[in-house]
Order: structure tokens, then C-alpha cells, then sequence
């Protein structure tokens, strides 16, 4: 049995889809400098930086941009728990188990969660209330935006997050094989602590992962200087891979460009690093620590899933589809193979680029259905949606026979 443990946010997310970022009802609440608290397209603001922004209770600005309707879904979401679920509806069939570690509200929404998820193959003994309101990221999704490809906006009440810590976290989470630190900056007492946490964990034995989020907060502060993440080498050397999207490999880096990230990456001392970059290629490198040694990787999106969208086909049968929870999705996938190379005692010997391929299918495919979260009617439904995608995608870029199954 080989064990992961996710640690950092999970969330309700509030979907509103077919929203014009280009109306003069979003602009009206649109940023107008970095970290001032305005809307801003692939970025996530605080509801409460929000209000103050805009002078505007939250309720009356949402009615502004999207009017009376309700949301289109309200479903689990976070960059922890996201990526957890991927990792456990592949894995429940090869032995991984998978647990969560996070905080949820005393309030009412509390119980949603924990209703929604009581068919995942997931761990919820570490998912506790705490005071406060459940945490929750209106998401607004313009699915025209860049000529099409697509992209959202997030308003976020960290609400009972505020309140978790390192020091919830129980000892099981760092018997585990592989961890992964999820979206800790919606989390911020676990965030600011993190360089103790990716420590703890490697020297317990784990493939420590990192899988980040926009992050508001420290943007607030300076809109200069970079985000911090871990604040030392030793921390740095005790991370085997740090997955970032463009602009938060820009923004933490300090650098200009994804290649440029990586390279900054390396140099600090994590072990492997992946930067998705949207639509185009993402970036990658492996230093040989835990994952196999490689080069400078540049992996395109799936062809297949590509046209599909263009041609209007839906294999999940969604009626509804938005780019929310593809880059989670992405990390679970890594998650998934990380771990499944693991318990075969093969991760070393597997070639990178499979890995990340895991990812980029996994990624690809939420953008087929409203969330980040997946609901399967059977199990085994989104392992065999993965392996079709999968087949056709190590095929597209000549990686056939190196694939994890």
C-alpha cells in the first residue's frame, strides 16, 4: 500500500459561468494596480479586500456582474482537496490511499463537503471544523476570454482556514509515502510555516510536493518583490517538486519568464520543478533526486482534448464545462504517477515527461465538466477516461511505452 497525504485547501466553490470580463459591469470592479483588491482575470482577490476596493458590500457587487441568477454549481474545490481526489479515484484500484488534511466551518456549509465527498475514495479523518465560516471562492468564468481558451476570476472567504496550523496536522500525515503541501496560501498560518512542514516531511522519508496558489496576500504586500514560499536551502533541498502555474512561477521566482523560473528553481535546491503555462508547453526539469534526471522538458497541451473542445464534444457528458480546477487537476495527475511509480518501486527509473503527462491529461480533461471535482457514477469511470486520454497523448508526443497506467 503506498499512502498520500494532502495537506493545505479545500473550499466550496461557487461557479458562475458565461461571465463577460469585458462588460462594463466587471470593469467597474476591475483592478486598477497590482494588489489594490480589484477583479482581475487569472487572479484571486479576498472578498473582504474586495468590499473595501470597490466600497461595495459583496453581495451587491456579485449582483452587479452576474445579476439574480444563482450559481451554476456549487462544488468541492481547493487546490489541496482537488488534486487528492484525482490522486484517489486513479489510485483506488493500485493500492494508494489517499488522506486529506484541512479545515472546514462550524457553520452550516460545513457538512457540504463532507456530504459531497462520501463517495471519494478519500480519507476525511484529518478534514476538521474549526470556528468561523466554512472557507468558499466565488468563481466567475468567462469561457470566451483569450480568443477562446478561456479563463476564470476568484473571490475567496478563507474563513476557519485562518485558524489551521502546522500544529494540526497529526503525526499519520508524515507516515506517509508521498505528501503534498496543496494551495497553502488560502491558508495562511500553515503557509507561513511551510519551510518546518516540507522539512518534517523529507526527513520522515516522503516525496515532499508543492503545488501552489495565487497568492493574494502576499501580492497585497508587495507588489515588487517576490512572493515568499520556502525561506531557506535547507527547506528548499527537502522539496522533490514544486508545481506552479506562469504567473506564480514569476511572481515567486522573482524572474520573467517560465524557463527562467525553472532555472531559479533548480539553483535554490528543489529536487524538480514544472511550470504550466495555459495553452502553450509547459516548462519542467528534474535535477535527478528523486524523479529521474532530465533535461529541460517542454510538453505540449493534449491535441485530442484541444479539438474536441473545438468541435464541441463532451466525453464526460457535463452539461456545462469551464477551465476551473485544470491546474489542480494537473497536480493530482503528478500526484497519482508520483505515487504509482512509487509503490512499484520504480520512480526513479521513470522517465519525467511520463509523469508530467499524468497531468497534463488530468488537467485537460476538467476542463470538460463545471469544477474542479469530478463525480464518478461508478468506480474506476475517471481511471479509464485518463488511460483513453493518456494512450492518445503519450502517442502525440512520442511517448508511448513510458507511460503509467
Amino acid at each position: 500500500m503506498t499512502g498520500i497525504g494532502v495537506a493545505g485547501c479545500a473550499l466550496i466553490d461557487y461557479l458562475y459561468s458565461g461571465v463577460d470580463f469585458s462588460s462594463p459591469e466587471f470593469q467597474t470592479y476591475q483592478t486598477r494596480k497590482p494588489g489594490d483588491g480589484g477583479l482581475r482575470p487569472g487572479a484571486l482577490v479576498f472578498a473582504s479586500d474586495l468590499e473595501t476596493f470597490a466600497s461595495t458590500p459583496l453581495s451587491e457587487i456579485l449582483r452587479d456582474v452576474v445579476g439574480y441568477r444563482p450559481a451554476d454549481a456549487a462544488n468541492v474545490g481547493g487546490p489541496g482537496i482537488v488534486a487528492a481526489i484525482h490522486a484517489a479515484q486513479l489510485g483506488a484500484s493500485h493500492d494508494i490511499e489517499v488522506s486529506f488534511y484541512g479545515a472546514r466551518g462550524n457553520d452550516a456549509d460545513g457538512s457540504l463537503p463532507v456530504e459531497r465527498l462520501s463517495g471519494v475514495p478519500v480519507s476525511l479523518a484529518g478534514y476538521r471544523a474549526f470556528p468561523g465560516p466554512t472557507p468558499s471562492t466565488i468563481v466567475l468564468s468567462d469561457p470566451a476570454y483569450a480568443n477562446g481558451a478561456g479563463e476564470r476570476c476568484f473571490i475567496n472567504t478563507i474563513g476557519a482556514a485562518a485558524h489551521y496550523s502546522p500544529d494540526e496536522i497529526e503525526t499519520a500525515f508524515y507516515e506517509n509515502e508521498v505528501v503534498l503541501f496543496g494551495g497553502t496560501a488560502l491558508v495562511p498560518t500553515l503557509h507561513d510555516r511551510l519551510d518546518e512542514c516540507v522539512v518534517k516531511a523529507h526527513e520522515a522519508g516522503a516525496v515532499t510536493v508543492i503545488g501552489t496558489v495565487y497568492d493574494f496576500r502576499n501580492e497585497q504586500r508587495s507588489s515588487n518583490t517576490p512572493w515568499p514560499l520556502l525561506r531557506n536551502e535547507r527547506s528548499w533541498r527537502a522539496l522533490d517538486l514544486l508545481i506552479t502555474d506562469y504567473e506564480e512561477a514569476l511572481r515567486i521566482s522573482g524572474t520573467d519568464s517560465a524557463h527562467a523560473a525553472v532555472d531559479r528553481f533548480l539553483s535554490w535546491g528543489v529536487g524538480a520543478a514544472a511550470v504550466t503555462c495555459g495553452t502553450d508547453p509547459l516548462v519542467a526539469e528534474s535535477a535527478g533526486r528523486q524523479f529521474q534526471k532530465s533535461g529541460r522538458i517542454e510538453l505540449p497541451i493534449s491535441e485530442r482534448i484541444h479539438n474536441e473542445h473545438k468541435s464541441g464534444i463532451n466525453p464526460t457528458a457535463s452539461a456545462g464545462r469551464d477551465t476551473t480546477g485544470c491546474g489542480d487537476n494537473f497536480v493530482g495527475g503528478v500526484l497519482y504517477a508520483t505515487a504509482h511509480a512509487f509503490g512499484e518501486g520504480e520512480l526513479s527509473g521513470t522517465d519525467f515527461r511520463a509523469i508530467l503527462a499524468h497531468g497534463v491529461v488530468a488537467g485537460g480533461l476538467a476542463s470538460f465538466h463545471l469544477g474542479g471535482t469530478y463525480t464518478e457514477t461508478r468506480p474506476g469511470e475517471k481511471a479509464a477516461l485518463v488511460q483513453e486520454y493518456l494512450a492518445d497523448y503519450l502517442s502525440q508526443t512520442g511517448l508511448g511505452g513510458y507511460g503509467i497506467v
